[in-house]
């Protein structure tokens, strides 16, 4: 009985112990996810603060002198690479839907990049970069750029999983 009692206990520790380090983790990838989505918003927030007509000697920029500025501005940024990588695919997907794949195309390529050194063995928000690419490339006339990418992130997906390309 004595025996019995024991293993229960160590089992029970065993338990509690593997649930703390689980949540430990959960908690340091919180406070990561939080701390890039701050960097993020303050960084936008700075640009979109240059649209202010009282700073600039009256003038109103446009979405798109303010893309601009953000985008040759974002290499100078002291930030993580995580922060960057959304910076990158939130310009891209920008300058996608304003029609210019060109800038589109290298700005995804930038993100692209950083998630493939922060995920060498890849990752949905790696796949969800790729698809965003593969939308972009054939505007610019890259079809066999395209479907490549496209291939990538279907695969990617396959192994990590579909249920939030965005992550």
């Amino acid at each position: 009985a004595s025996t019995t009692i024991a293993v229960l206990i160590v089992g029970g520790l065993i338990t509690m112990s593997i649930q703390r380090a689980a949540t430990q983790a959960a908690l340091e990838l919180a406070t990561e996810q939080k701390q890039t989505a701050e960097a993020v918003s303050r960084y936008i927030r700075d640009i979109f603060a240059a649209a202010n007509p009282f700073l600039n000697d009256g003038h109103q920029a446009t979405a798109r002198e303010l893309l601009d500025e953000a985008s040759r501005t974002i290499e100078t940024l002291n930030a993580p690479a995580a922060v960057k990588m959304e910076l990158y695919e939130t310009m891209g997907m920008a300058y996608r839907r304003l029609g210019e794949p060109q800038a589109a195309i290298t700005q995804l390529g930038h993100a692209l990049e950083l998630s493939q050194g922060l995920h060498p063995k890849g990752s949905q928000k790696t796949a969800s970069i790729l698809a965003d690419l593969a939308v972009a490339e054939p505007i610019k006339g890259l079809p066999d750029a395209s479907e490549k990418h496209l291939r990538e992130g279907q695969q990617m997906l396959s192994l990590f999983g579909s249920t939030d390309a965005r992550s």
